[in-house]
Order: structure tokens, then sequence, then C-alpha cells
């Protein structure tokens, strides 16, 4: 108790932080005792968090996989229709977990199979317009839920006999659920500048001081990068400036390698103001420190000398469906390990948690309903004017104005959009 008070009464940030780290462990030592002796315990057990739902496109493949021409992870050009795609590759074909983005700026990010979208994906529309759920050969199939760039969403039903540019056969209201309120555990990144290679191409041991000086509080909404590698300029460069981007780790072997130093420079020029690296593994752990290279020397594909300006942290794979899109989220660093009295991890690492309170989802009017309430506005200020006109001219009728001055005739007409 005297714990829980000191966290939520204490003093500065670091006794606050100190607090919360002991009365974790004292609650964690608690739980064991009871369990040693057969306890159970007092009270009703805690609300369980619902299990909240991933963007089809950050879902992993656990397939093994061979990497080598045509097959593995590729990054491609289609040379018919000029689309970018990234992700899997079987025989030439795309097959697997990938992203595709066509000229006419429509994107999809899913399952593939032969070539073809297949499965569980998400269709983005050159409006900005998002379709989530099932894909039959390249068509919307079943029940899915359709957001439009407005924010409100819609739950629709497709045959699966047209693509994805063709209208529903049912389409209905459905408000999304608010954001479940949560809290991440992760470990900001630090920088140094770049260590020398051996001939095979591996780092020597990075000697440098840890270098944290990029890590500063940030309060934004989240935004997944798409596609979610972020292995390339990022295709929704022009929804994630001013937000927190979301990256996955990775591709993993025998795949190419990315630096996080790519991940982080397309997410800086796509104007983020932080960003949050997940892991791609599920029994993934703190286990080493993530580290950034910048300046002289480290060059990005786009020729670019990397300087990482922005709050990075890395966090685990259990915590990935805490990065809700467009969820107003704080990420917040605590003192680093080892300074101060404050020992959380390993001297020298900075701990950092994503948080996320209790909210309200995004959600806007559409097009239609923005248009009737524009409609029903102008038709009750032209009754309005109708109401002031006809006073006006009783008033004239008697030989005064009274105490409202009316402005006359024409000046009204103008004002008035119905005509």
């Amino acid at each position: 108790e005297e714990m829980r008070l000191r966290v939520l009464g204490g003093k500065d940030r670091l006794e606050r932080w100190r607090a919360r780290v002991l009365l974790g462990r004292l609650t964690a030592s608690l739980a064991k005792l009871r369990r040693e002796h057969g306890e159970q315990p007092k009270g009703p057990a805690p609300p369980a968090l619902p299990k909240l739902p991933l963007p089809p496109y950050v879902r992993l493949g656990v397939d093994r996989f061979e990497q080598g021409d045509g097959e593995g992870y590729h990054r491609a050009r289609g040379a018919e229709d000029g689309s970018e795609f990234c992700g899997m590759m079987v025989g030439g074909r795309r097959h697997g977990l990938g992203s595709v983005r066509w000229r006419d700026g429509g994107e999809y990010h899913g399952d593939f199979v032969h070539g073809v979208p297949h499965g569980q994906g998400m269709y983005v529309y050159p409006d900005r317009s998002q379709y989530h759920g099932a894909v039959s050969n390249g068509c919307p199939t079943g029940v899915g839920h359709l957001t439009e760039p407005f924010g409100e969403r819609f739950q629709v039903r497709y045959d699966g006999t047209g693509p994805f540019s063709s209208p529903p056969l049912d389409k209905r209201e459905d408000p999304p659920e608010p954001f479940v309120p949560v809290k991440a555990e992760s470990v900001s990144f630090t920088k140094s500048p770049m260590v020398e290679r051996r001939p095979d191409g591996t780092p020597f041991p990075n000697n440098h001081p840890h270098d944290y000086s990029h890590c500063r509080d940030v309060t934004g909404r989240i935004c997944w990068a798409r596609p979610p590698l972020a292995d390339v300029p990022l295709w929704n460069a022009a929804e994630m400036r001013g937000k927190i981007c979301v990256v996955m780790r990775g591709p993993r072997a025998p795949g190419p390698a990315v630096n996080y130093n790519v991940k982080m420079h397309y997410a800086q020029e796509a104007g983020a103001i932080a960003v949050i690296v997940c892991d791609r593994d599920p029994k993934g752990r703190f286990s080493t420190l993530p580290r950034i290279e910048e300046g002289a020397g480290v060059v990005m594909p786009d020729g670019k000398v990397f300087k990482c300006t922005i709050p990075t942290s890395f966090t685990l794979f259990r915590f990935l469906d805490s990065c809700q899109e467009g969820a107003m989220a704080r990420l917040m660093f605590a003192p680093i390990s080892g300074t101060c009295d404050f020992h959380i991890g390993p001297p020298g690492w900075k701990i950092g948690s994503i948080i996320i309170d209790r909210q309200e989802s995004k959600v806007g009017l559409s097009k239609e309903k923005a248009t009737a309430l524009m409609q029903e506005f102008f038709a009750a200020r032209k009754g309005e004017r109708e109401v002031e006109e006809r006073l006006l001219k009783e008033e004239k009728e008697r030989g005064g104005t009274g105490d409202k001055e009316f402005v006359t005739g024409s000046l009204l007409n103008s004002l008035n959009p119905m005509g």
C-alpha cells in the first residue's frame, strides 16, 4: 500500500519510477508465495484485456524459406503494371505475406497465393479508404470492414466476383470500439558513430559510450508504416507527419538484413515524431541493447547521411497489439539505469513505456453525412432569412425599423447559398 501511494504521489518523476518498480517486484513475489502455499488471491479476478486485432500486414510468417533468385523475401517492381512489391516470393511469383502498390495509388497488404492476393488482407484505395477482410483470387469476399477517409467505419459484404472497386452487396454502419488502455514496455535505442567492419562485413565491438540525446518524451497518434518493414520510402508518408511511426523488425533470416538506420531514416523523412520498432519473434526478450549508427560513413539508399533526431524505442512481440492504429499514445523514458540510484535493467540502458490512456476511437463524418448536414444547415438559414425579410416588410409598412436593423434586399439574397 505504501508503494501504491508513492506511485501516485511521488515528489518527482524519479521517485515515482522507483516506487513503480518496487511495487511490481512486491506484487510478483506475493503472487509467487501464494502459489507455493496453494492460496487463492482474495477478491474478484481482474478483468482480462480483450485481445486486440493486428493489422493484416504485420502478421508473421513462420514457415521456413530459402533465399535466392525469385525465392524468399524480395523488393521488386512489376515489369508490366509498374507496381512495387515487398514481400515473400516462390518461383519468382508473389507468394506468402507481402505488400504491393500499384500506379493508381492503391495498395494491398496481406496474403498472396501464386501471384494473386488471396487470404486475409487490407486494401487501401487511392482515396485512402481501407478495406479489411478476406480476399479470394484478388477480389474481396465475405464480410469485412470499410473505413472511409473521414474515419467512419462500415460493415460490408462481397460475393468475391468483383474487384475492390466494385460496390458491396450490403453496407451498414459499424462504429469502431474505443481504444483499449494499455501500457507496453520498451527500451531505447542508443546511437553512436559508425563502427569499423571486418573483411566479412561483421562489425567490430562497439565501445562507444551510450548516447540518448535523441530520446525525449513525446505524445502523438500511432501510425503503422506501410510497408511495415519500412525498408523502402514509406508509401503512407503523407499520413505519417506528426505521428509516432510503428515498424516491424526484419525481414527475418535468411532474408536480406535491413539495418535499423534505414527504418529510422525513412520514418524521419516522412515526418514522424518518434519510431517504435516491434520485434518479430514471439519468444523474444530484452537481451541486447539496440543500437543505431549515424554520422560520416552512414549513407542511406537515397544518398543522404543519416542522423537520428527523434526518439526511438524497441518493444517485444507480445506488446505488438498494444500499438493500436490511430490511438493517442505517450512514449516516456526513465532515467538511464545505473544513474541517480536508478536501477532497471543492465547499467546504461534507458527503459521506456508506451502508454495509451482511455479514449474513444477517432471517427469523423462520412461525405454523405457531411453533405446532408450542410444542406440541413443551409435550409435552416434560408428559413431564418425569410422570416427576417417578412419582419422587415411588416416594419416598413408600419413606418419604422424598430430596435433591430435589417439589411435589405440584394445583400440577403447574395448571402443565401440556396438561391
